[in-house]
C-alpha cells in the first residue's frame, strides 16, 4: 500500500471521529428564560413604570418588588407566560435600584436595573438577549469537509510518468 493511500485513509478515519465527535457534543438544549423590560429605565420620583416581559410559566402569578423590599404589585401571566403590568414607584426612592420580577412557586426570576429621578429614556431596556450558536458542531462540519476535501485532491493525484 502506497503512502498517500495510507495517509488518505488516516485522514478519512480522523474525519470519521470528528463527525462522531460533533455529532454528539450537540448545542444545549433550549430554555426558556425570563425577561423583563421595563417602558423606561429612568422613571421620575413617584412615578409610573411599565414592565413586561416572558419566558415564565403559563397562568403564574408574579410578584413585582424593588431593592428597598417594598413590593410594587402583582400580576398574572397569559396562556404563553408572558405579562404586562403597570406599576407606581415609592415616593421619596432616588438613585439606582433594581425591580425584580419573581414567581415564588417556582423560584424563577428576572430582574432590571433602573434610576429612580434621573430624568427620561424613552427607549426603555432589557439586557441583551440571551442567543446560543452551536459552534462546535459548525466547526467539526467545516474541519469534516476540509479533511475529506484534502482527501480527495491527495486520491486524485496521478503520477505522471514522463516518456
Amino acid at each position: 500500500m502506497s503512502v498517500i493511500k495510507k495517509f488518505s485513509l488516516a485522514i478519512i478515519a480522523l474525519a470519521g471521529l470528528l463527525a462522531l465527535a460533533a455529532g454528539t457534543a450537540g448545542a444545549a438544549p433550549y430554555t426558556n428564560q425570563p425577561t423583563v423590560r421595563a417602558s423606561t429605565t429612568n422613571p421620575a420620583v413617584g412615578g409610573t413604570l411599565t414592565l413586561s416581559g416572558s419566558g415564565f410559566g403559563a397562568n403564574d402569578t408574579l410578584t413585582i418588588t424593588l431593592d428597598t423590599g417594598d413590593t410594587l404589585g402583582t400580576t398574572t401571566t397569559d396562556s404563553s407566560g408572558a405579562y404586562s403590568v403597570t406599576v407606581t414607584l415609592p415616593a421619596g426612592v432616588s438613585g439606582d435600584h433594581t425591580i425584580v420580577v419573581a414567581d415564588e412557586a417556582t423560584d424563577e426570576s428576572a430582574s432590571i436595573a433602573i434610576t429612580i429621578g434621573s430624568g427620561s429614556n424613552p427607549s426603555g431596556g432589557g439586557g441583551v438577549s440571551n442567543t446560543g450558536v452551536a459552534v462546535m458542531s459548525i466547526g467539526g462540519v467545516g474541519a469534516l469537509l476540509l479533511v475529506g476535501g484534502l482527501s480527495l485532491m491527495l486520491l486524485g493525484k496521478r503520477r505522471r510518468v514522463s516518456a
